[in-house]
């Protein structure tokens, strides 16, 4: 059986809200083709670890950088050159942090990626 770490938990939940609302954004303007899933994954994964490594974050800058990075997988390169990027960045950040249930998920994940980095 696979454990299920709190960063994996962390990203399944922005994961599902993100796919929640993509879907519909496709809807409105027609799909367009993208990485699967697995490259898409991996490529999270790999910006996960080397956000981990940076010691000089404060556990709210890594946080927000975190959400930075699942965005920025859900949705493509692209969206990192927005300028109202970093607002919907904090934005979401916001919104986990307003949840007692998220925001300690999240920083569970936290310190566990502190840990492995």
């Amino acid at each position: 059986m696979t454990r299920i770490s709190n960063v994996d938990q962390v990203m399944l939940l922005l994961r599902q809200q993100l796919q929640r609302m993509a879907k519909s954004a496709r809807q409105q303007k027609g799909a367009k083709v993208s990485p699967t899933t697995a490259q898409r994954r991996e490529q999270a994964l790999e910006r996960i670890e080397e956000i981990s490594r940076v010691d000089a974050l404060s556990d709210d800058d890594l946080a927000k950088t975190l959400v930075g990075a699942l965005l920025v997988d859900e949705f493509g390169e692209a969206i990192a050159n927005d300028a109202k990027f970093q607002s919907l960045v904090g934005e979401v950040h916001r919104i986990i942090a307003s949840d007692a249930e998220t925001k300690a998920l999240l920083g569970n994940a936290l310190k566990e990626m502190r840990k492995q980095g």
